[in-house]
Parts: structure tokens; sequence; C-alpha cells
């Protein structure tokens, strides 16, 4: 089995066994494919999702991003997409953790944001506050545009999520570099 498989097989066994209450992992896939529903429609599902949600609103709206091609036409894809996006683009991409996974207004000791994107222009990557009244950047990087899929970890320490709910508790911020995973850790876990 190549290592990257092994790796990911690991992972899926430790991690998919848990529950909310018993994990310090969650995380956001932002994928989009169009879905076959009945002989002739279909429906665009968006986002994998583990107690770490990103939704679109008013005023943030991303883009799908990173259009993969099936190498087969398969089954339970709407009738000519054969295609799936594996990321997806905007300025600002907000996330709302659940509740149950880290109570609002909870200060953390520590926690680590990993954030995996497509590294396509020179630009920077920051990680900033929910807070609705202007942002506060806790961490940022540049990046340097190499076309490369790259990850970058955010260790962030007493740092307080305050969003209820569904209300976003930090976001990427960027310029519309393709985001296509974001985990977050609680360290303190």
């Amino acid at each position: 089995m190549p290592l990257k498989r092994a790796v990911l097989t690991a992972w899926t066994a430790v991690n998919m066994g848990k529950d909310v209450n018993h994990t310090n992992e969650a995380w956001a896939f932002l994928n989009e494919a169009d879905l076959k529903q009945g002989k002739s429609k279909s429906k665009s599902v968006k986002n994998m999702e583990r107690w770490l949600y990103q939704r679109d609103d008013d005023q943030i709206k991303t883009q799908p991003a990173f259009k993969v091609q099936h190498p087969i036409a398969m089954w339970t894809m709407a009738k000519d997409k054969h295609f799936s996006y594996l990321a997806k683009t905007a300025d600002k991409i907000g996330f709302a953790i659940d509740d149950r996974f880290i109570a609002p207004g909870k200060t953390i000791n520590r926690v680590m944001i990993k954030v995996s994107y497509l590294d396509s222009k020179v630009s920077e990557l920051a990680i900033s506050s929910g807070k609705t009244n202007g942002n506060k950047t806790w961490q940022h990087i540049k990046t340097v545009g190499d076309n490369k899929i790259k990850t970058v970890s955010f260790i962030l320490e007493n740092v307080t999520f305050n969003g209820k709910n569904m209300l976003n508790d930090f976001y990427i911020e960027s310029d519309k570099l393709p985001i296509s995973l974001v985990r977050i850790i609680n360290l303190d876990k």
C-alpha cells in the first residue's frame, strides 16, 4: 500500500469512530459536485464537513475552484457533469465551529488550524477572528505562486471563539487562493 494511502487509512480509522465529545479535531473539505437525483434531475452537493462548517452568506460568496475530470462516467454523477471541484475560492471564507466541539466564549490554550491550498499566486493567506465589527488578523503567511498544493499550520494560543450556532468563528483571507481542506485541532484535549 502506498505511504500516502496508508497514512490516510490510519487517520480515518483513528478519527472516524469518534464523536464530537471524544475527538480533538474538526474539519471541512471544500468541494462541489453535481450528483444525480432521479432520472433527469441533479443536485449540487457542497462540502464534506465534520464539526467545522463553511457557508456562504450575504457578504461572503465562494466560487468552486480546482476542477478535476473523473476518469470514467460515474453513475452517481449528473449527466454530462463528470467532474468535481476540489476547492473553493474567495477573498474571505468564514468557518463556524460546532458549539459542542468548542463552546462559544471558552478560551482555548492552544489550537491548531491547518489549511490546505493551491499556492497559485504571490500573495498572503491569513487567519483572522470572527468578530463582526472588524476582523483581527491572528497569523498570516506569504505565498510564492509555484502552483503546488500545500498545507500550512497556524498555532493559536489563548484564543476565544465567539460565534454561536452557525455564526463564523474565524476566517481565511487571501487573494482568491483555492482552499481545499481546513482542519482545527484542539490541542487542549
